[in-house]
């Protein structure tokens, strides 16, 4: 993935707008071992697989698609297709303002300008693959974009932003909801719960990958593949995301400095932990006190 700028968008601001939508249905034609040619993602991309005995490559990971798996790529993401699969696209400009879908082009010639790497929690917690529960839901939801796009009628730009905003919220709460059952029905369930747990309860404290992989009984190698298999992210990863997510809490409910705030959350060291929150949030820890909470 190419290191993008990322800015903070609050889910007030969404203000999705449909630049592409079509349905892929004669992907079962091409020759085996075909591959579709390697790409970067330019914007945020939806992707229903209706039927499938393919895969496809994002950010160097492999990831099987079987039918209802829902696909939702970022800017800057590098992908790959690998068919015959089945399915509906939908290319979205998120914050409404940066593309214009009358001169989009979903595989432009030469290279495209990327829309920004949004940051927000909502956001952060759809992974890049899923299958929510039930399909029925999202090819109703995926139909009516693909539909409404194709119709160029006079409301179609509302109603498409009335579906797409309809499609984010389903697959963020579906998303989360699919991650605790992942979590449930793996063989490894009750270990990941109980470092979750360890997490949870010594977030002020190191928290070292051989610590975690010793609790969960596996090697440092292992749990590291189990963890990111059950979450859909590194072990340090989610610890970052969710520090950082308790430190915003700090920083609206108390009149803490932003040095103690890091260090209550096991960041100890302030300068790294401002430039962990403006990397993830896209302004500094005071910046975000101040917008949220009026001080000066």
């Amino acid at each position: 993935m190419i290191d993008m700028e990322r800015v903070c968008l609050p889910a007030e601001a969404f203000n999705p707008r449909v630049l592409f939508c079509d349905l892929y249905t004669r992907e079962f034609s091409y020759p085996k071992g075909y591959r579709y040619p390697e790409r970067y993602v330019y914007d945020y991309e939806l992707e229903l697989i209706i039927h499938s005995e393919g895969a496809m490559y994002i950010d160097d990971r492999l990831y099987p698609v079987d039918k209802g798996d829902v696909i939702f790529r970022r800017p800057g993401q590098h992908t790959q297709g690998i068919p015959p699969y089945n399915c509906y696209l939908i290319c979205i400009d998120l914050a409404g303002n940066v593309k214009d879908a009358d001169t989009y082009a979903f595989c432009p010639a030469t290279p495209d300008r990327f829309q920004p790497y949004y940051t927000n929690p909502l956001l952060e917690a759809i992974p890049v693959i899923c299958r929510p529960y039930p399909y029925e839901k999202y090819q109703h939801l995926f139909d009516r974009v693909y539909e409404t796009f194709a119709s160029a009628s006079a409301t179609a730009p509302l109603m498409l932003k009335s579906y797409a905003l309809r499609l984010l919220t389903v697959l963020i709460q579906d998303a989360g909801q699919a991650a605790h059952t992942v979590i449930a029905s793996s063989p490894y369930g009750k270990i990941i719960k109980a470092v979750l747990d360890h997490i949870h309860r010594h977030i002020g404290e190191r928290l070292p990958l051989d610590v975690l992989a010793k609790i969960a009984g596996l090697s440092p190698t292992y749990f590291h593949k189990v963890f990111r298999e059950a979450i859909g992210t590194t072990p340090n990863e989610y610890i970052t995301r969710f520090r950082l997510e308790l430190s915003k809490e700090l920083l609206l409910s108390a009149d803490t400095p932003v040095y103690q705030v890091g260090a209550e959350v096991g960041i100890e060291n302030a300068p790294y932990f401002s430039y962990l929150f403006k990397k993830y949030t896209g302004i500094s820890p005071d910046t975000f006190r101040k917008r949220h909470t009026g001080m000066s």
